[in-house]
């Protein structure tokens, strides 16, 4: 209630983005500030599908044996993929519940392109291409205490204490979650973490007991301005600009935001651009939201998202590396009950679970159960019953 108040007063002061521009500039940056937490208290529940089509260019490819050489010095080359890959195409739908601390996802792999990481291939081609058309499930359950993983088609689930995030759940394997409103992190707490990082200790908090975490969070934060208003894909957006040392392999990297005051503060776009100099660029990720619509009162979530990263791979500039499409469908605020967030494991399953260090089969049903009973009640027929005569 306190914060809709103060929402409601930086309204009417700042009745208009144009009103706005002769306000002091960190008077502006604490107004959208205050809209994205009063749009992120709002989204208290949420679910939907997600369908995520992955495009990785052969850029791409090299882009990420870069980054495995920076990351991995020394370390023996794994084998590629092949070098004469065209464009790599994968799909996953995610369908997903999510509420503060808890969340629920089924995760399902429709076309799955080459088993990699970081564009090397964990097995021999022929494999990839072997398994080129399965299709992968995957369960994963946050409780607000314990992490479960269920992989159907392995029959396998593992167990763990649950890392907890300060957004509304952790976010999805899916691009564009933060324009949604899920995630490790929210803007609003960008934006207050760096600001307090920056000694602008005066910033109201909604989260008091979140100050000290945040603001070394964002402890390398060097700048961050609210640089006035931009029209983007025919929303007006306030734009934000924040700057921050990082450590290697690149010395810095600067962020936008763009919010839509129209789309009740949501993030219509936002970018990231890494430098290894001062003065080149050496990667850049965008993502931006289109087709809005307001799900609920003052809350617009987007239909689509899109992702797109580039990077350098030869002395030329940037080159597409990479671009994720996410539909979203069915996205819903509807309170979720306890029974959204629990998973019901089949007898058979094995379970690995690392609170308690067990390993158990659900039911005690394992491989070897039908091989156990057989040979007893085979050796109970073979043995005589001496009762008898």
């Amino acid at each position: 209630m306190r914060l809709a108040k103060y929402c409601l007063a930086l309204t009417t002061l700042f009745s208009g983005v144009s009103a706005a521009r002769a306000v002091d500039p960190n008077a502006q940056l604490h107004y959208v500030l205050a809209g994205l937490r009063a749009r992120e208290a709002s989204l208290r529940f949420l679910s939907g599908t997600a369908v995520e089509h992955v495009m990785q260019t052969p850029a791409g490819v090299v882009r990420q044996r870069m980054n495995w050489q920076d990351l991995v010095r020394g370390a023996p080359e794994p084998p590629l993929l092949p070098a004469d890959a065209e464009r790599l195409d994968s799909t996953t739908a995610v369908r997903f519940a999510a509420a503060k601390g808890r969340f629920r996802q089924y995760v399902l792999v429709l076309t799955p392109g080459p088993s990699a990481f970081h564009g090397l291939t964990v097995g021999p081609a022929v494999e990839v291409a072997a398994n080129k058309d399965r299709v992968v499930a995957e369960v994963t359950v946050r409780d607000g205490v314990n992490e479960t993983r269920y992989q159907p088609h392995m029959q396998m689930a593992q167990i763990r204490e649950q890392v907890t995030w300060p957004g509304v759940c952790a976010a999805p394997p899916i691009s564009g979650e933060l324009l949604i409103g899920l995630g490790s992190q929210s803007f609003s707490q960008f934006i207050y973490g760096s600001l307090l990082a920056l000694g602008h200790d005066n910033v109201a908090s909604a989260v008091d007991a979140d100050r000290d975490s945040l603001k070394h969070r964002y402890r390398y934060m060097t700048a961050m301005v609210l640089s006035g208003t931009e029209t983007v894909g025919g929303y007006p957006c306030w734009r934000i600009d924040a700057t921050a040392l990082t450590p290697e392999p690149y010395l810095r990297s600067d962020s936008t935001l763009w919010v839509a005051e129209s789309l009740g503060f949501a993030v219509k776009k936002w970018c990231v651009r890494r430098y290894r100099a001062s003065d080149a660029i050496d990667s850049e990720e965008q993502h931006e939201g289109d087709r809005w619509k307001e799900v609920s009162r003052d809350l617009w979530l987007p239909d689509m998202t899109t992702h797109t990263e580039s990077g350098h791979v030869d002395k030329g500039g940037l080159t597409l590396c990479q671009k994720r499409i996410c539909r979203w469908r069915d996205l819903a605020t509807t309170p979720l009950g306890d029974s959204s967030f629990t998973v019901d494991l089949p007898i058979g399953t094995y379970v690995q679970n690392n609170g308690t260090r067990k390993c158990y089969w659900v039911g005690d049903i394992s491989p070897e159960t039908s091989p156990t009973v057989v040979a007893a009640d085979r050796g109970l027929e073979a043995t005589p019953d001496a009762s008898k005569p």
